[in-house]
């Protein structure tokens, strides 16, 4: 081998007088533009995607401050680090991050405290008071304490679960003067939570946000107070009280007639369950047309959480919580239907709780097992009712939780069209979220078919699916 054939290479040929290859050159400088730009966009991306992935987990963590105090962007890696007290459908929070585009890694280190939020609930009558809730006992010693210095004259019977791990609430520290500011209230109902207060109740006259500023400025540490007190002015128009929450029904009413005090209370106990309180009447009270157009929308108010409604003499206010702004849409049109705008004060908070109602059921032919998490005792008895009478059989095994977080949910509404529409003796389904599933031995394809159309025409928000399978012949 030469040394002249050894020397050339690709870029540098030797021997003769031979021109530069221009054509060599330019394709190296469009190499060189190409990867610059590549370098240049991946350098770009590889700073603005940890800015875009903090901004859209800024606006989904924007409901939940806990979480979007605890979690830190650092590139395009997310750490949630610290302590926390969980809540009802975090994981769920959490497991929406990860989706986040451009997210490699989710790094979740949070240290998750088992400590149960604190509950009370004072209802107090002329004589009595009747305390319920959970409390640790060095807060409940602190509690019941402070009711007698403030309702010194009152008989107090309790119903308090004694519970270690449960969080202090802020409103201990000054209870019994800020209670003592409420003492011209009437039918004094007061829940308490770990920084929130809610006030029930109803005084003669105006006055009912000055006693709100006097018990605030009675705590020690700042809490949010509810005010659901009704200042009731003197009227002939009938009166009424009505509570549910998701346990039990409270119905207090003065009517001017016994058929009016009969309807109202039959079509509260179809919608609520059995009601607690008194019908009174007074026949010198003016008819209300308002008050016998309220019959017709007990109905949609079943969705509301922790309902109230009364009237103070003039017009009628609604409080409570739903789970969306369309449930309140649907109130709220209600109400113009049956033109009660005038006559009724919407005070209906929407609070997502992000934990929906849930439900299973099984049938092998007589025998039927309903288990899940409903939202009231009213919604389980309605449930167990409208299976009973469906299916013909009182044979109901039934593990059904109420919990107070749960959302009322859309299928609870059409429960029993949905089971009419499995004609089968064998079957099962579950409500899980936004999904439906169906199991059990249709005696052929097209009936299989034709149920799960039917339950996705009933709940067309759901994703059905359909794991029913035909007998074989």
């Amino acid at each position: 081998m030469s040394d002249l054939y050894a020397s050339r290479g690709p870029f540098m040929p030797l021997g003769h007088n031979t021109q530069p290859d221009n054509g060599h050159v330019l394709v190296l400088l469009q190499a060189t533009f190409l990867c610059l730009l590549i370098l240049g966009i991946v350098i770009y991306k590889s700073n603005t995607i940890p800015t875009r992935i903090a901004n859209e987990a800024s606006q989904q963590l924007k409901p939940y401050p806990r979480l979007a105090s605890v979690a830190d962007v650092r590139g395009r890696t997310m750490v949630l680090q610290g302590t926390i007290h969980p809540f009802p459908g975090m994981d769920e929070v959490i497991g929406q991050l990860a989706t986040i585009e451009g997210l490699r890694r989710l790094d979740d280190r949070l240290v998750r405290l088992d400590i149960a939020p604190p509950y009370v609930h004072l209802i107090r009558d002329k004589e009595s008071i009747i305390l319920s809730g959970t409390l640790n006992q060095e807060d409940f010693d602190s509690v019941i304490s402070q009711i007698h210095t403030a309702f010194p004259y009152h008989t107090l019977r309790h119903r308090v679960q004694i519970e270690d791990k449960v969080g202090k609430p802020l409103w201990l520290e000054g209870l019994a003067k800020s209670l003592h500011a409420l003492d011209s209230v009437e039918d004094l109902d007061v829940k308490g939570w770990r920084s929130r207060l809610q006030l029930n109740g109803k005084i003669s006259g105006s006055g009912s946000q000055m006693l709100v500023r006097t018990m605030a400025a009675s705590l020690i540490h700042q809490v949010e107070i509810e005010n659901r007190i009704v200042e009731q002015a003197s009227t002939d128009r009938p009166k009424l009280s009505l509570s549910a929450n998701q346990d039990i029904l409270e119905l207090y009413a003065t009517v001017p007639s016994l058929e009016m005090a009969n309807q109202f209370q039959k079509t509260a106990e179809d919608v609520f369950g059995l009601a607690v309180g008194r019908i009174e009447l007074a026949p010198n009270l003016v008819d209300d047309q308002a008050l016998s157009s309220i019959l017709s929308l007990l109905p949609e108010l079943a969705s509301i959480k922790d309902l109230r409604l009364m009237n103070d003499g003039s017009r009628y206010v609604i409080w409570g919580e739903v789970s969306s702004s369309s449930r309140l849409e649907r109130i709220s049109r209600r109400i113009s239907e049956l033109e009660l705008g005038s006559a009724i004060d919407i005070r209906i908070d929407v609070h997502e709780s992000n934990t929906p109602a849930m439900l299973t059921m099984l049938r092998y032919n007589k025998q039927i097992t309903l288990s899940g998490n409903l939202p009231s005792s009213f919604a389980r008895d309605r449930l167990l009712q409208s299976t009973r009478e469906i299916f013909a059989t009182r044979i109901v095994e039934y593990s059904l939780d109420i919990q107070q977080q749960v959302d009322y949910s859309a299928w609870i509404e059409v429960w029993p069209e949905v089971i009419q529409s499995i004609p089968l003796d064998v079957f099962g389904i579950a409500v899980n979220g936004s999904k439906i599933f169906l199991t059990g031995m249709p005696e052929s394809e097209e009936q299989s078919q034709g149920i799960a159309l039917r339950i996705g025409e009933l709940l067309p928000d759901y994703q059905v699916y359909n794991w029913m399978r035909t007998s074989p012949p």
